[in-house]
């Protein structure tokens, strides 16, 4: 079911509501802060310091396209130097950072697209990789954990005391990091990484309908015809 986007802009934050969801932005992060699902606040937020501490902010605004999708656009002045938020009328979310890879030869090379929840409250995890491999945890049963480390992440699927989120790859060249019990200095719980095994990363889409390197261009003029991306979709219920 569509619905219309309404936009509440502050000094502060960026609020974007969407029947009962609510998503805020930080106008001083540039980046997701926080989702409220009917009455109930999740603090999902997006940390790009926590793998480039010296990551600058340098713009954020948003705008809204012609079939009703809000985008919320961010430049950075290093990876990612374009982060674009699409907010789609059917509450669905995407979420597309862009920018220059200097060194696409290692696997574990950070990218900074980093998020933290309340562990407290995750009470289900269910996965699914693109080489067919899935699984769950719960709560009640922990005798199974979730791997590590995913090297070609389908989707992750976040079951929390009242919201969920399923969190599904746009491609097949993006891993992800989970964090483990040991690293408590961690702010972030999970982490989406370039995998340069799965060969070639995706390239920036053209469609007017989806979150694009457009907007990203008239952040970042430079070097973006050969950029590359990751683009993950979010879906909080």
């Amino acid at each position: 079911m569509n619905e219309n986007i309404k936009i509440r802009e502050s000094i502060v934050d960026l609020q974007v509501s969407i029947g009962e969801k609510l998503f805020v932005f930080g106008k001083k992060s540039g980046t997701l802060d926080m989702v409220k699902v009917g009455m109930d606040l999740l603090p999902f937020s997006q940390l790009l310091q926590e793998s480039n501490p010296d990551i600058k902010l340098r713009q954020i605004g948003w705008k809204r396209l012609k079939n009703g999708t809000v985008q919320i656009i961010s430049s950075f002045d290093s990876w990612p130097t374009g982060l674009v938020w699409s907010i789609f009328p059917d509450g669905k979310l995407k979420m597309e950072a862009t920018g220059e890879i200097l060194n696409t030869n290692s696997a574990d090379q950070h990218l900074g697209l980093d998020f933290d929840f309340p562990e407290m409250e995750l009470k289900k995890v269910f996965w699914k990789d693109h080489s067919g491999s899935s699984g769950e945890w719960s709560l009640e049963s922990p005798n199974q954990t979730p791997p590590s480390f995913f090297a070609s992440l389908d989707y992750v699927d976040l079951v929390f005391d009242q919201v969920g989120v399923k969190v599904r790859s746009d491609g097949r060249g993006v891993g992800m990091l989970w964090k483990s019990v040991a690293e408590i200095n961690q702010r972030a719980d999970i982490r989406f990484i370039l995998n340069p095994q799965e060969g070639e990363f995706s390239t920036v889409l053209k469609s007017s309908d989806t979150p694009n390197s457009q907007t990203a261009q008239d952040l970042n003029h430079s070097k973006t015809n050969t950029s590359k991306s990751i683009s993950l979709w979010f879906d909080f219920q």
